[in-house]
């Protein structure tokens, strides 16, 4: 009971110990937060949707010349093309009747890629070796695969 009738007392003190600035500042405060945390939102948005506009590790002044002494005016769109059109070599199969297919492909070399696969329930990632044969079509092989969960 004492306890209580201390509260009681103390808190018209405390009440009146605010005054308006203190509460303009606190709702000016919250006014930022909100601010921030929407901010914070679309940056979040923006970085999840974005795809990497270049290649860092396909340097095409380098790693195109085999290709162009070919006649291959953009290797890194072939080769994408290529194994796109190999959904067979998707190392996972899918569940529930979907269908895989290569979302991102990364060029890492005249050599490499790096390729994600999916359908919406499975996804993961594979490094390809690639090289032309005699006909100057694409051959790849597989040598790392990362299918997380599997």
């Amino acid at each position: 009971m004492k306890f209580l009738l201390k509260i009681l007392l103390i808190l018209p003190f405390i009440l009146l110990s605010c005054n308006n600035s203190d509460i303009s500042q606190i709702n000016e405060m919250e006014t930022e937060i909100h601010q921030l945390k929407a901010q914070n939102d679309s940056l979040i948005k923006i970085l999840s949707e974005r795809i990497p506009d270049t290649n860092y590790w396909f340097n095409p002044h380098y790693d195109s010349g085999k290709f162009t002494r070919l006649g291959i005016e953009n290797p890194d769109e072939f080769i994408k093309n290529a194994l796109r059109e190999k959904p067979e070599l998707i190392p996972a199969d899918a569940v529930l009747g979907g269908t895989m297919y290569f979302g991102n492909i990364q060029l890492l070399s005249d050599k490499w890629l790096i390729a994600e696969f999916e359908y919406g329930h499975i996804y993961g990632r594979a490094i390809f070796q690639y090289q032309l044969n005699k006909e100057n079509n694409p051959e790849f092989k597989l040598l790392l695969v990362d299918v997380p969960g599997a």
